[in-house]
């Protein structure tokens, strides 16, 4: 299949003419295995294929968004040090030198990932979480009616006193206010970019 007058396996998306492939969609999916310290392995079932390439159309989108704001680039220090942290998950080198021919890329193939995944998690950092204030009431709402049943559910004896947990129930409500926030934020630029899906 020609795509721009390149040859390319099966596209299964585009984002802005931009294709993504099959292919792509298979490297994301053993990507995820090897970042998590997993040797790639298997192919993705039909649920996981659709979630890796809306993935894949999400990352593109937010990248474009980073490169039209001009936003700096995650530094590469900052993508080496998470290689590194990757490394340590396999146990030897050989693991890890094993791992990564499974998954097709090369070093620099990964940090390139690496430092595309901080850029647009630190573009969403700086657009979102100032709209994603938390204020003392719905610290307390959470506390009473979903911490305490959950902890009374799964643990006997007291439960923690609000002070105790008031910081970690902040973190848990502003990242669901963040991802509810990024949810809208695709939503909008999938108006605003041209996105295709091709299903079989």
């Amino acid at each position: 299949m020609s795509w721009r007058g390149e040859t390319l396996d099966r596209v299964v998306a585009a984002v802005d003419y931009r294709a993504i492939t099959e292919r792509d969609v298979e490297i994301e999916f053993h990507l995820e295995q090897f970042l998590n310290g997993e040797q790639p392995a298997g192919n993705p079932d039909e649920k996981a294929r659709e979630e890796v390439r809306n993935r894949l159309v999400q990352q593109a989108l937010l990248a474009r968004e980073a490169q039209n704001l001009s936003a700096s680039p995650a530094p590469e220090e900052t993508a080496a040090a998470d290689l590194a942290d990757i490394q340590k998950k396999f146990g030897s080198p050989e693991a890890y030198q094993a791992a990564l021919k499974a998954l097709g890329l090369d070093t620099h193939q990964v940090l390139d990932r690496l430092r595309l995944r901080e850029t647009i998690l630190e573009l969403i950092d700086k657009r979102l979480r100032p709209q994603a204030w938390v204020d003392n009431s719905e610290i307390e709402n959470y506390y009473h009616d979903t911490f305490i049943p959950a902890f009374k559910q799964h643990n006997q004896g007291p439960a923690p006193d609000l002070a105790d947990v008031q910081d970690k129930i902040r973190q848990i409500l502003t990242q669901e206010k963040i991802n509810k926030l990024l949810d809208q934020w695709i939503f909008d630029l999938k108006t605003t970019h041209r996105v295709e899906l091709f299903s079989d």
